[in-house]
């Protein structure tokens, strides 16, 4: 029986020399941008504003470049992980006997009056899955992307904790 299975998610790593062009093309932009702020009037504020947005605009990129979604089978627990380099950060836990079914993404009609949450990377080519469970009276979705194995799993560990709890009946 699976009482543990891991799988991790990340995008397919950029080649040195795209890496090289993006970080020159940036670097000739923010010069760009402070040569004109120069002629402004409050050149020097102006020049800090862009110096500051170019910081945070690069803090967001690489945090999204540097992550990827763990998703892991645990003693009867569907559990969502946000990996950014060599830290994780549990985002949500569901219990298997909460899960109502489990279907491919493009098989879903309708996701109105659910709380949705998406743990996907675009521009990784497995199939999108789509859990629905109840938490707390109320219908929640997951939207995720594992693949064919960690599926049968789930549903297989999914099948013995309902056989499970009938027999305890």
């Amino acid at each position: 029986m699976i009482d543990f299975k891991k799988e991790e998610v990340t995008k397919k790593n950029k080649s040195l020399w795209e890496i090289i062009i993006i970080v020159l093309v940036a670097i000739v932009c923010v010069n760009y941008l402070i040569t004109l702020c120069n002629k402004l009037e409050y050149a020097s504020l102006a020049a800090v504003i862009v110096l500051t947005a170019s910081i945070v605009t690069c803090s967001l990129l690489i945090t999204k470049l540097l992550s990827s979604y763990v998703y892991v089978l645990l003693q009867g627990s569907l559990i969502f992980e946000k990996k950014i380099g060599s830290k994780s950060k549990t985002l949500l836990k569901i219990k298997l006997q909460d899960i109502d079914f489990i279907k491919p993404y493009k098989e879903i009609k309708d996701t109105k009056n659910i709380v949705l949450n998406k743990f996907i990377i675009r521009g990784v080519k497995n199939t999108i899955y789509y859990v629905q469970f109840t938490e707390n009276n109320k219908k929640c979705g997951v939207i995720f992307q594992p693949t064919d194995s960690f599926i049968s799993a789930i549903e297989k560990k999914m099948r013995s904790e309902k056989e499970k709890k009938l027999t305890e009946i």
